[in-house]
């Protein structure tokens, strides 16, 4: 769903001829993209593309990923969306991509389905204007 407030500043940029609820009503029924995703875990003396990843860790156990959704590559040697430096490890890099990978696929599909209903409201619009000619 979109907040009006979004919604209002969408509207007047995008010049929308439709209501909140038409809007979010046509959002919600968008269907989610699907996801190709691959990921590998390795330590810190394995090259990424002939380049030495740097271990901003004091931990010579701490592994970095490689997250690849929809063609993006994610190189990670922390973990993510949290502040300050924290290890990726053994026991917890399942957790870590896991949470990595909810938040990328999150992000993804709310701005596909934002750009899907956009389009289809200016479609229309224009649609319609071109029949009042």
């Amino acid at each position: 769903m979109v907040n009006e407030e979004i919604f209002n500043k969408i509207k007047q940029e995008q010049k929308l001829k439709c209501s909140y609820i038409e809007f979010n009503d046509y959002y919600n029924n968008v269907s989610n993209l699907k996801f190709e995703i691959d990921y590998s875990f390795h330590k810190f003396n394995k090259l990424y593309n002939g380049i030495e990843i740097e271990n901003l860790t004091t931990n010579d156990d701490a592994l970095y990923y490689i997250l690849t959704i929809n063609g993006t590559v994610y190189l990670q040697n922390i973990q993510p969306f949290v502040n300050g430096i924290h290890e990726i490890t053994e026991e917890n890099k399942m957790n870590i991509i896991e949470n990595h990978i909810n938040i990328i696929k999150s992000q993804m599909n709310n701005m596909y389905k934002l750009e899907e209903t956009i389009n289809h409201f200016k479609d229309k619009y224009i649609k319609e204007e071109v029949e009042e000619e």
